[in-house]
């Protein structure tokens, strides 16, 4: 294995000179540098992160706290997101809370523990956030930042990315409404998401917008938030006999297992009932029929998350969701 030393050995330098050219905090000349990368790639040398973290005080990596890695927006926004901290030569560690906030605490703590360049907490969970604030404090007061995505937390002194829930259930309502729909159901987690309140609370004021009285048998709570939910509250919806010809669903996923229990109970889609879903997943572009979606922006939330990083001020950015019409509506 190629040690620094070989590397001042082959560069003709000290090892202090090597050691000043991969820290980039103390200047070197413009010749010295060049002399010693030249040296690190013809070796084939590669820095220990270990021993940078020795020399610093922190490791290079970044911490992704999510809710459900299964999630297709959480899987999409993670690849995203190690792209935007690859450009700034960071790493990104990935914990999976499976919706416990025993976890959440436990993974801020060890974050601290790792001394990481930063955390980013991706979830919609109803969790008592005051209660973290003194670990979240704890973090930023030892120059590691904490960004959410998907709650708004900057009156905790956290910055946060959010996508506009509330009117993305509005546009999704009006877009159901203008295609003659008015028996617009309502299917998501709410009591226990965040993010699940906020399109609620768009679908009543696109129901009040369009005159159309809320009915509670169109308000569909599953406990699931994958295809195996939207699956189970249509068949039980049709099972008990309510009538209606819309589904506004609150993820991408709940709307396919939607399309799935529709097609098995004999409803066609769209002519008996409409279908949409929230996040712009890729599969939705290949279920049959193509999902209509209210789609996110993975790429620019990543991008604002990493920014938010290195910023020093506490900011709240807002992101409108954009509604991408295909078969299913």
């Amino acid at each position: 294995m190629v040690s620094i030393v070989d590397v001042a050995r082959h560069a003709r330098v000290s090892q202090a000179t090597v050691s000043r050219v991969l820290s980039q905090k103390v200047f070197v000349t413009e010749e010295t540098r060049q002399k010693v990368m030249s040296a690190i790639e013809e070796l084939g040398y590669l820095p220990s992160s270990l021993g940078k973290a020795l020399r610093t005080g922190y490791l290079d990596s970044v911490a992704f706290l999510v809710s459900d890695i299964e999630q297709g927006w959480y899987s999409a926004l993670a690849k995203h997101l190690q792209r935007a901290l690859q450009e700034r030569g960071l790493d990104m560690l990935l914990f999976d809370l499976s919706h416990s906030e025993a976890r959440l605490v436990q993974m801020l703590e060890r974050s601290n523990s790792l001394r990481l360049r930063g955390v980013i907490l991706a979830t919609s969970d109803n969790f008592d956030f005051r209660s973290i604030q003194p670990i979240t404090a704890q973090l930023k007061d030892g120059n590691i930042p904490v960004v959410s995505i998907g709650q708004k937390m900057d009156h905790l002194g956290i910055s946060s990315v959010l996508h506009d829930e509330v009117d993305a259930g509005i546009q999704g309502v009006m877009h159901f409404v203008a295609r003659g729909r008015t028996r617009i159901a309502y299917l998501n987690r709410i009591s226990l998401s965040a993010a699940g309140r906020q399109r609620y609370d768009g679908y009543v004021a696109g129901l009040q917008k369009a005159g159309i009285p809320f009915d509670s048998s169109l308000l569909w709570e599953s406990p699931l938030y994958r295809f195996e939910g939207g699956y189970a509250m249509v068949a039980q919806a049709v099972a008990a006999g309510v009538q209606f010809d819309a589904i506004l669903a609150g993820t991408d996923e709940l709307a396919i297992g939607a399309l799935s229990a529709a097609d098995d109970v004999g409803l066609n889609v769209p002519r008996d009932v409409a279908v949409m879903g929230f996040g712009g997943l890729d599969v939705g572009k290949y279920s049959r029929p193509k999902l209509t979606t209210l789609t996110g922006n993975p790429v620019a939330v990543a991008q604002e998350m990493v920014k938010m990083l290195f910023s020093n001020a506490v900011s709240c950015v807002s992101f409108k969701r954009e509604l991408i019409v295909r078969a299913t509506s």
